[in-house]
């Protein structure tokens, strides 16, 4: 299958993980890139191996794969590692373990595009939500 590439269509989902369900697996694709664009709402999805004159060197993220079986990890979903969260200019002041997963599986930091919430560990959160107010005093 020709790789190509694909214009906004909003309102669509189409489930990308590990699962047997997912497009990508059903597809066959043995690779493919989403590229979140930092600065606005664009982005780009490249399927396969996707080469074009007008897109950059990208940056690879790797994925986190765990075959344990733990409560609160999700196997089939593609997990990073988070490594900090900056607020504006602000990195939150959090070691880098903060961002690990615990042994129940909970810290998992998963790349979805579907659901809008944000689920943190209670000192990640803490943090987060006090910068975000000391930034945003006198704004809201």
């Amino acid at each position: 299958m020709d790789s190509g590439v694909w214009t906004r269509v909003s309102g669509r989902i189409i489930g990308m993980n590990h699962g047997s369900l997912s497009f990508v697996s059903q597809m066959g694709f043995p690779k493919f890139s989403y590229c979140i664009s930092g600065f606005d709402s664009s982005g780009v999805l490249l399927l396969g191996d996707a080469r074009f004159s007008w897109l950059k060197d990208l940056n690879y993220t790797p994925l986190i794969q765990i075959s344990d079986t733990l409560p609160y990890f999700d196997r089939v979903a593609y997990t990073v590692q988070l490594e900090g969260i900056k607020v504006g200019n602000k990195m939150l002041d959090q070691p880098r373990s903060a961002f690990f997963l615990n042994h129940t599986g909970a810290g998992q930091t998963m790349v979805d595009s579907d659901p809008q919430f944000t689920f943190l560990l209670g000192p990640v959160y803490t943090a987060l939500r006090n910068e975000f107010l000391q930034q945003t005093r006198g704004v809201l």
